[in-house]
């Protein structure tokens, strides 16, 4: 390796660490959000985030449609599994 690969390599590798940096502050920044959500709005941890990632994908009505499709699975076992 050449001097001028191994000065290369060595500012990718602290560019890289420095995008770590970044992606774990935003991680920290985004379980903030999530808690804001069920502390000031009264919501669901896991609802908030997974429809905040569908709004992000712009994927709601996708997204809608599987949890239907769920839900109705679901109520097709519960119903199964009462007695007649």
């Amino acid at each position: 390796m050449t001097p001028e690969q191994r000065k290369t390599l060595l500012n990718l590798i602290i560019e890289y660490g420095n995008s770590l940096t970044r992606i774990q502050g935003e991680k920290e920044l985004m379980k903030m959000i999530e808690a804001r959500s069920v502390c000031e709005c009264d919501t669901d941890a896991k609802a908030f985030k997974l429809y905040a990632t569908a709004h992000w994908r712009d994927r709601i009505p996708a997204t809608q449609k599987e949890i239907e499709v769920q839900l109705d699975v679901f109520e097709t076992v519960r119903g199964l599994q009462q007695p007649a």
